[in-house]
């Protein structure tokens, strides 16, 4: 079961963000860091019901293509900071309140097609144009090979509104994306180019549910305490659920469930 959109969402619409450090600091020291900070997007994009189209983990920042409002996605952006630098801070030995990302958000929302397919490409290519690798199959922190078709997707990343743009048959639309990619496909050129003069605008996911299952399906099999102990870690740590939504399902006080979360390491 998929939990239905909130009514009253203001209307959604494709960004594409591209966080930097603060002053340019490095956000990514090694492969650890981006680990933990694909968690915590996991959860992000579940909490806050994201449809994320793309992403790319550099050095000093990052990108990602979001399918969600302005709203929501500043929200999740802040609550995304705000737990992946005190893990960055604590890890690397630095002020707790240090802030890592800049103050200010500002995505840019890509309303026609062209500029999707130009975000597309330009996410993708970006470990390549910083010299991080020669291809960008060869980067493991991007979603690029999930929209190729090399590596199974993650959970949490939507690859078919991508994959759509270039064709409704999935091997096709493949095989397109990697040409488009790397600059070899003048079908994909020529229909890129038109769009520009037609600003076509882009088709945004208009059913709004989310991927992770609902509370009752989490806590199903749960026959003891241990059990019921774990769900709540993946309730809280994987699906995004809060403190309060976990407590009231279970009919635990707040504090209860939050000594619970805190027993795992992977908690705040």
């Amino acid at each position: 079961m998929l939990e239905s959109p909130r009514p009253g969402d203001p209307a959604p619409g494709l960004y594409h963000v591209f966080p930097r450090g603060r002053g340019g600091r490095t956000v990514f020291f090694d492969d650890l860091d981006r680990s933990v900070f694909l968690g915590l997007l996991q959860c992000t994009v579940y909490r806050y019901r994201w449809i994320l189209c793309a992403y790319c983990l550099m050095g000093t920042h990052y990108h990602l293509l979001v399918d969600t409002s302005r709203q929501t996605l500043a929200s999740g952006v802040r609550s995304l900071h705000s737990i992946y630098s005190r893990r960055f801070n604590r890890r690397h030995g630095y002020s707790c309140d240090g802030r890592l990302f800049g103050d200010r958000l500002f995505p840019e929302r890509v309303d026609e097609e062209y500029r999707m397919m130009n975000a597309v490409r330009y996410v993708a290519l970006n470990p390549v144009a910083a010299k991080l690798c020669d291809h960008p199959g060869s980067w493991p922190w991007s979603s690029y090979s999930a929209a190729a078709g090399i590596l199974p997707p993650l959970p949490f990343l939507s690859v078919q509104p991508v994959l759509d743009r270039f064709s409704r048959d999935t091997r096709r639309a493949r095989n397109l994306f990697i040409d488009f990619i790397d600059g070899c496909s003048p079908e994909v050129e020529t229909d890129v180019k038109s769009r520009y003069y037609v600003q076509e605008p882009v088709r945004t996911i208009k059913e709004r549910k989310r991927m992770r299952p609902v509370l009752s399906e989490i806590f199903e099999c749960c026959d003891s305490r241990e059990s019921r102990d774990h769900a709540i870690g993946q309730a809280y740590n994987r699906f995004g659920y809060t403190l309060d939504e976990i407590g009231r399902h279970l009919g635990l006080h707040y504090s209860t469930v939050c000594k619970i979360a805190r027993k795992s390491r992977r908690f705040e």
